[in-house]
Order: C-alpha cells, then sequence, then structure tokens
C-alpha cells in the first residue's frame, strides 16, 4: 500500500512538471509570435513554435531554437536581424525571470537556483540527455526523499 501512494505520488509530480512545460512552451510561443509579428519577421508562427518546442530543453534551448531565426532575420535586413537579436533576448529574460520561475513554483515548487545546478550537473555528466531529465529525476528523488527518510525521520 505505501508502495503505491509513492508511485500515485511520483505519477503526480511528472505530470505536474510535464504541465508546467507545456503551459510554458505555450506562452512563449505566444509571446514570440505577437513579438515576431511586431516586426513583420515572415514565417512568424514557424519561428514561433520553434521558439518554444526548443524551450523543453532548459536554459540552452531558446538559444539552440533561435539560431534559424537568426540566419532566416539576417538574409532579411540587418536591422530585421538586430530586432530579432532584441526579441530574442527579450525572450529569454521574460521566460527565465518571469515565465519559468512562476510556473515552476506553483507547479512543482523548486527554485530556480536549484533548476539551474541540476541542469549544469545533468550536462556535465550526461550531456544533453542530463540536461532533459535532471529536473525530473530530481522531483523523483525529492519525492522518494521525502516518503521514506523525511518519514523515518519524524517517527
Amino acid at each position: 500500500m505505501q508502495e503505491e501512494n509513492l508511485f500515485a505520488k511520483i505519477i503526480d509530480i511528472l505530470l505536474k512538471y510535464t504541465k508546467s512545460k507545456g503551459i510554458e512552451v505555450f506562452y512563449l510561443t505566444l509571446i514570440s509570435f505577437v513579438m515576431f509579428r511586431m516586426i513583420d519577421l515572415k514565417y512568424a508562427l514557424l519561428f514561433s513554435v520553434l521558439i518554444g518546442l526548443s524551450n523543453l530543453v532548459p536554459y540552452f534551448g531558446p538559444i539552440i531554437g533561435g539560431i534559424p531565426v537568426c540566419i532566416y532575420a539576417v538574409f532579411q535586413s540587418i536591422p530585421m536581424f538586430l530586432w530579432t537579436i532584441v526579441i530574442l533576448i527579450a525572450l529569454q529574460i521574460i521566460d527565465g525571470f518571469i515565465l519559468m520561475p512562476y510556473i515552476t513554483k506553483k507547479t512543482v515548487k523548486i527554485n530556480e537556483l536549484t533548476t539551474i545546478v541540476l541542469v549544469f550537473l545533468g550536462g556535465s555528466a550526461f550531456g544533453i540527455i542530463g540536461i532533459l531529465l535532471a529536473v525530473p529525476v530530481y522531483l523523483v528523488g525529492k519525492v522518494i526523499y521525502k516518503h521514506y527518510i523525511k518519514n523515518d525521520i519524524q517517527k
């Protein structure tokens, strides 16, 4: 019975994490679409979806997703390229300081510094797989810790 409860808690935290990433992708896609349309960037929807989806890789994804947008923009015009850079920087700031901290704190109760350290350590140890799995593995470990160790200490 205790293991079933633990399994349910693990599934719950992973679903909350997945939901938080989905919400973050949606809002980042929406904000980037509005900003790209403001500068009349062609294929704004395509590039916005790319930016949103690349954000699934914490911290480094938006940079990787921004490269094709910048390459396209530089061939349009230098001002378009410069505005694209400004927008990508603004998106990083909005995501890093507003969206992600707010959504993550509300859904899975993990602070930004912990996330940064986890992503860095995961990437250093296991590359891209470590970057992708660092936060979910931490969350599962936290649930297991609370379930077994913290409960034993309190008894």
